[in-house]
């Protein structure tokens, strides 16, 4: 049988329990300090003993649990023990659920690992708490953000010739310059890519067409690739080449090649 709080709030569970309330009415009725004394002892370890096995003695009850994720694998164990197992073939560990009579089991399966619980009924049910640790299928981790670019963080970043990216003050566009607000950008991190917000909510962008760098508003050519060289950082565009500053120019192109596509970030 599931316990008298089963899926029940504490206080309502309490309030209403026939097994308290008979409890407290042995008290009230009873003499002497002595026996007043056991009473209440055995009062706290009845109500203990009801919400011990509650669904909501955790963060896992009936309301909370999901399924399994496909990564996730269960079944039967059979034999003179019957019970079941949960292989963990996502990337992350899971925290299951085994919903049995009588009570339940809440157990944290690391990545890769499988964990047998016997004996256990037939009708035992296994779900995932989603509040303890990841339920989504993935059996691989996402990609690391672009190494010396941190999704999130303001940054500058300084040339070769140590000017600064900085947003000019055209519709669309960079320029090259000392540090000023201007030269401020906003790593974001999307698709395993990194994009640079400009202080006009624009992003850096490499068109389809010419190499000349500028910024825009969306599309694939505001996503861009850290690379760490040198202790430098190079960004890499969707077409395979590289921001690039060309001293000469004082120009922003899309090439290849030292000292121009290399940048020393600024964190902020």
């Amino acid at each position: 049988m599931r316990s008298e709080c089963y899926d029940r709030p504490l206080g309502d569970c309490v309030a209403h329990s026939p097994t308290v309330r008979s409890v407290l009415r042995e008290v009230k009725e009873s003499s002497g300090t002595m026996k007043k004394s056991g009473l209440v002892s055995l009062l706290l370890v009845t109500i203990a003993t009801m919400t011990a096995s509650s669904g909501h003695a955790d963060d896992c009850g009936t309301s909370d649990r999901v399924a399994l994720p496909a990564c996730a694998v269960s079944g039967k164990i059979q034999g003179s023990s019957a019970g079941f197992f949960v292989d963990n073939r996502c990337w992350h560990p899971i925290t299951v659920k085994f919903d049995k009579s009588g009570g339940d089991l809440r157990v944290d399966i690391p990545a890769g690992k499988r964990v047998d619980q016997t004996p256990l009924p037939a009708d035992t049910k296994i779900s995932c708490c989603p509040r303890y640790n990841s339920c989504a299928n993935e059996t691989t981790p996402p990609p690391a953000p672009s190494p010396g670019l941190t999704c999130g963080k303001k940054v500058r970043l300084k040339s070769w010739s140590n000017q600064y990216l900085t947003r000019s003050g055209a519709a669309q566009g960079v320029t090259a310059g000392a540090a000023t607000a201007d030269s401020v950008w906003t790593v974001v991190c999307a698709n395993s890519k990194i994009q640079l917000k400009s202080t006009k909510g624009d992003f850096l962008h490499r068109p389809d067409g010419n190499g000349s760098i500028t910024t825009y508003s969306g599309g694939v050519g505001n996503e861009w690739i850290g690379e760490v060289a040198g202790g430098k950082v190079r960004l890499k565009s969707w077409k395979g080449d590289y921001l690039h500053f060309n001293n000469g120019l004082s120009m922003y192109l899309a090439g290849n090649g030292i000292p121009g596509s290399d940048w020393t970030v600024e964190t902020l």
